[in-house]
């Protein structure tokens, strides 16, 4: 699916304040998850990440700031 996209950007980044809420909302909008959300620091900060790819839109990765008790998951 990736290798179909011509002249794009690698992907687009969005922060949200509910990965899994947000996971749950794309999925009917054709968004396929490629990723599982996985803990990562980013800039020195806790967050989950995931990727999905959508037809339309291409490669995108969500990204959520993690609270102290989130950082293990």
């Amino acid at each position: 699916m990736v290798e179909k996209q011509a002249c794009a950007p690698y992907h687009i980044c969005l922060k949200t304040n509910d990965l899994d809420a947000e996971l749950k909302r794309l999925k009917p909008l054709g968004f396929k998850r490629i990723s599982t959300p996985r803990t990562t620091h980013i800039h020195g900060r806790a967050t989950r990440a995931c990727f999905l790819f959508s037809a339309t839109m291409g490669l995108v990765e969500l990204i959520m700031e993690c609270a102290t008790d989130e950082q293990s998951q």
